[in-house]
């Protein structure tokens, strides 16, 4: 929590604080966390993928957030950006809940040879250096496959953003 506190006004971009964070519990199985809401435009309503001016601005921020100095601090490895196939289990979740929805075994074979990534580089510092195209094509799959069969029906639009990232990683896939 407090590198991400470090990120606030670190940037020319708003960014949420964090408020607390949880650990998994039998009522909901992965960590989470408390943010503080930004105001702007929801991602659902209009598709940023052919904007120049969002591709600019993401390069700036990354580039903004890059320079923060990590005091020597390293990445642990541990969630988004670190070792893919500790992430195994939950896929075979969300592989199971798609069944029906999606392509299981085309997205099974796509995971096997993304799981297989190195990690590593010169971004492998206290935020995570997957911004590299297949590292992090890998981790939008992750999200992704959660989002389709865990939002369905009580959030639509968020399921619709999985389908959507899936669509681009694969496609046709959606």
């Amino acid at each position: 929590m407090d590198a991400a506190r470090e990120l606030v006004g670190r940037t020319r971009f708003a960014t949420p604080e964090p408020v607390a964070l949880g650990e998994p519990a039998a009522d909901y199985p992965l960590p989470w966390s408390v943010q503080t809401w930004v105001p702007g435009v929801v991602a659902t309503d209009d598709d940023p993928a052919g904007s120049v001016a969002f591709a600019h601005d993401l390069a700036e921020f990354i580039g903004d957030v890059r320079q923060i100095d990590t005091r020597g601090r390293t990445f642990s490895g541990r969630g988004r950006g670190g070792d893919l196939p500790s992430h195994d289990a939950w896929m075979e979740t969300c592989f199971n809940h798609s069944e029906g929805l999606m392509d299981v075994p085309r997205l099974r074979e796509l995971w096997a040879v993304l799981r297989s990534l190195p990690r590593g580089g010169p971004g492998d510092v206290m935020t995570h250096g997957d911004l590299e195209w297949e590292r992090g094509q890998a981790w939008a799959f992750q999200q992704a496959m959660g989002l389709v069969w865990y939002y369905l029906d009580t959030n639509p639009a968020m399921s619709r953003v999985g389908r959507r990232a899936l669509g681009r990683i694969v496609p046709g896939i959606d």
